[in-house]
């Protein structure tokens, strides 16, 4: 959630992504990809939420379980070179982005969605 203040009037928003998922279940994030053809995102089980480590921006935190760039399935790559930790914003300026073809619009997809509940 986040807080605005405004001429001394305060109100909250609840973020696009910040509800869908809780610590122990699984989402994949698409990249900016999730606008084309070939698949670009990540997957992982979420360790922690809301303000994570020194990000300036309240996100997920998670475990690396998934990568796929342009379709190519590069997990055992990512972690292997260290970045088995991601963090995904649960909002961004890109987001809710419109497009003025309707074809390219219907393929649109949610940019976090939750996979798998905790146990």
């Amino acid at each position: 959630m986040r807080t605005i203040t405004m001429k001394g009037n305060t109100m909250t928003k609840t973020l696009k992504y910040e509800n869908t998922a809780n610590i122990g279940d699984t989402i994949k994030a698409y990249d900016f990809a999730r606008y084309g053809e070939k698949e670009s995102y990540i997957q992982g089980i979420v360790v922690d939420k809301g303000q994570c480590d020194d990000k300036y921006y309240v996100c997920y935190k998670i475990k690396l379980t998934k990568r796929l760039v342009g379709g190519d399935d590069v997990t055992q790559k990512t972690i292997d070179a260290g970045a088995d930790v991601w963090y995904v914003p649960f909002e961004t300026s890109d987001d809710d982005r419109e497009f003025s073809n309707p074809e390219l619009q219907e393929k649109v997809l949610p940019r976090v969605t939750k996979v798998k509940e905790a146990a």
